[in-house]
């Protein structure tokens, strides 16, 4: 399947990166330094998961889980720009068939692709990022995010997925005034289904201002 491609209203807006205190932060025209969404979303539970992952049985799981969440995006980010190479990632070992569900989802709900790994930011939200994907889910814009799980997902376990869809919506708005009032996040996993959470992002935009607030407070 190819897809077609829109004019993206953000394009060119890359940042570069910094570390600071150990937490990702991006340099804004401007010289500012604003936390990642990653990083003021992952605040409240770094310290549960570095004692978690200093058993070797978790650090093994952790690892396994970063080691299918990065093949599975290369080869999401690479179909969504029509490369001929997007299989490469995945085409053969344990994510093959995990990949061919994510595959299935995408090529059901997306289209029209107006945005791939472009960077956002938003001086009113203090935060700063790069969003998967902008794209057509169902025939609307959608700020849009693809998951590789090993297992199916509960909904209150991806809370943070919808929160940080809700802040790339809100960066967008801030930069270019265009409106995406929902999000998709497609999360295909190692048992052999695919979820996919569809919301429209009004409900999350209190808690992730609040979130945003107690990071704030915190450091």
């Amino acid at each position: 399947m190819k897809f077609d491609h829109l004019d993206n209203p953000i394009a060119g807006s890359d940042l570069s990166t910094i570390n600071i205190n150990g937490s990702r932060h991006y340099l804004t025209p401007d010289g500012r330094k604003l936390p990642s969404v990653t990083t003021v979303l992952g605040h409240e539970k770094d310290a549960f998961f570095r004692e978690w992952r200093k058993d070797p049985k978790n650090a093994a799981k952790a690892k396994r889980a970063r080691d299918r969440g990065h093949k599975i995006h290369t080869a999401a980010e690479r179909y969504l720009a029509n490369r001929d190479d997007f299989g490469e990632k995945v085409a053969t070992g344990p994510y093959k068939y995990t990949w061919k569900l994510l595959k299935g989802a995408i090529d059901k709900h997306i289209s029209d692709i107006i945005a791939i790994e472009t960077a956002l930011w938003s001086t009113q939200l203090g935060l700063a990022g790069r969003v998967d994907c902008i794209a057509h889910f169902d025939g609307r814009p959608a700020v849009v995010d693809f998951k590789g799980s090993g297992q199916p997902k509960k909904e209150e376990w991806v809370e943070d997925y919808f929160l940080q869809a809700t802040a790339y919506a809100l960066m967008l708005y801030d930069r270019t005034g265009i409106e995406v009032d929902q999000f998709a996040i497609l999360i295909a996993n190692d048992q052999g289904s695919t979820q996919v959470f569809n919301r429209p992002i009004t409900a999350y935009i209190e808690p992730l201002f609040k979130r945003i607030r107690r990071y704030h407070d915190s450091t």
